[in-house]
């Protein structure tokens, strides 16, 4: 055990990374209190092998200046002597990718470093999009769930942020949603920026004796800092209930969270002010797992229809009366293929439906794991006679960057910027590159964008999206 004490000075300790390094358990404590402050997995190896860091990942201590921490943990030494303290936050310096020897992705956001994965508290306010996500700033490995941020005036250019929640004493950060404070609600100014998330507590060593509850952050600095409050905190109705998705209701007059409870069972919850909220509804959905949402668009003809959607990509039409939601029976699902997940609509964009997914693309042998997928406006279009949602990407997106692919024969082969694609329109199989699915036989053209190893591919009037990693 190696255990060492560095009295706080500036903003940030610096840890070197070695990823793919034997995972300790890093502990950090006050010395004065005792008080255990964070308690993380990190790649540091062991005393018998050399230790050389890949990267180095900021742990923000600001709240800690002048006080004296305790690191504990059984890794090698080099780790602990390895720590810095610095007051840099992230700057241009950091998005120097020039002497990366691959190209990371142009349109598609990705961590400076680290590991992410679903995006989280997706809120616009004050000309900004805010695009939180599930985060390990130690690894490049899921781990340390952890709130990333990261900002855009335009959906296409992204600049990361600092970290904004780490895991505490009731869990880990697990996902969750935002929007702003427009009803003055809990006392706080109506252009305060409230965000939910689950406290997930039994998915680690630390909090492995509590269960998850969804608890209610909030920020006043425009979403810079978040500050963790027990107000409005929704007790556990099932051990691994989470991912709470908020909206105001108008015609009901209430708050609505939608929430995962257990196996295919979703809830609705209802509450007046955020103090407190009570179950309206409980209800299944064939094969629906984890971070649902629940939206309504309108038709060309401007009648509402609602649907429920989650992670997988499957969306179920229905009505809602501000207390049910009533599934009609049908699923559809938006996806080809498994990589696109755990995707999250937009709050505050002002009757448009801008949604963006979590990419499962590994990205090996570099610093950073995972991406968000291209921004998408959802809307109604008719298939057969039937409503379905489309995901077209949103204006602000260069045409420019599209191929259409037009499928004229039994078998087709293209090649757009250098990658092949090709579909035989019997059978349905789909190939990029050398990831081969099969998808809905018959379609007539898709629509193609290649950057730098992530491919997305739309067909059928944009109801359909694939996503491949080359």
């Amino acid at each position: 055990m190696v255990k060492k004490e560095y009295l706080i000075s500036r903003d940030y300790l610096e840890l070197p990374i070695a990823a793919e390094t034997e995972v300790q358990t890093l502990q950090v404590f006050d010395k004065d209190t005792g008080a255990k402050i964070y308690e993380f997995q990190v790649p540091m190896g062991t005393e018998e092998k050399e230790f050389h860091p890949d990267f180095y990942a900021r742990l923000s201590v600001k709240n800690f200046i002048g006080k004296t921490l305790i690191l504990t943990g059984c890794g090698n030494d080099a780790f602990f002597s390895g720590i810095q303290e610095t007051d840099r936050e992230f700057g241009e310096s950091d998005y120097d990718f020039s002497k990366e020897s691959i190209a990371r992705p142009q349109y598609h956001f990705t961590a400076i470093r680290g590991w992410i994965n679903d995006p989280n508290g997706l809120v616009y306010s004050d000309g900004i999009y805010h695009l939180y996500f599930q985060y390990n700033p130690f690894d490049t490995r899921w781990e340390n769930m952890s709130w990333g941020h990261a900002t855009s005036t335009d959906l296409i250019h992204w600049r990361q942020q600092e970290t904004v929640m780490y895991p505490d004493e009731n869990g880990y950060m697990f996902s969750g949603s935002g929007f702003v404070n427009s009803r003055g609600c809990l006392g706080l100014p109506e252009q305060t920026l409230m965000f939910y998330y689950t406290a997930a507590g039994e998915c680690r060593p630390w909090t492995s004796e509590k269960l998850s509850t969804q608890r209610l952050a909030f920020s006043t600095d425009g979403g810079k800092t978040l500050e963790k409050t027990d107000r409005g905190m929704v007790e556990t109705i099932s051990h691994e209930n989470r991912d709470p998705k908020v909206f105001w209701h108008e015609a009901s007059q209430a708050y609505i969270m939608i929430l995962w409870v257990d196996g295919n069972e979703f809830a609705i919850l209802r509450s007046e002010n955020l103090e407190k909220w009570e179950i309206s509804h409980r209800f299944e959905l064939k094969d629906g797992f984890e971070c649902p949402d629940l939206l309504r668009l309108k038709d060309e003809n401007g009648e509402d229809h609602w649907f429920v959607t989650t992670a997988d990509g499957y969306y179920y039409p229905g009505k809602f009366d501000g207390y049910h939601f009533t599934w009609n029976g049908e699923r559809h699902g938006f996806y080809m293929n498994r990589v696109p997940y755990a995707a999250q609509v937009y709050s505050g964009t002002a009757g448009r439906s801008v949604l963006i997914p979590w990419l499962r693309v590994d990205f090996k042998g570099r610093n950073y794991t995972g991406a968000m997928g291209l921004p998408r406006e959802l809307t109604l279009v008719k298939v057969a006679g039937d409503y379905r949602i489309a995901l077209s990407p949103v204006k602000e997106l260069d045409r420019e960057l599209f191929s259409r692919c037009i499928c004229d024969h039994a078998q087709n082969d293209f090649e757009v910027a250098g990658v092949p694609v090709s579909y035989n329109k019997e059978s349905g199989k789909f190939l990029v590159g050398t990831d081969e699915s099969v998808i809905a036989a018959g379609l007539d053209e898709f629509e193609v964008c290649v950057d730098n190893g992530i491919v997305e591919v739309t067909a059928d009037y944009d109801t359909m999206l694939g996503v491949y990693e080359v």
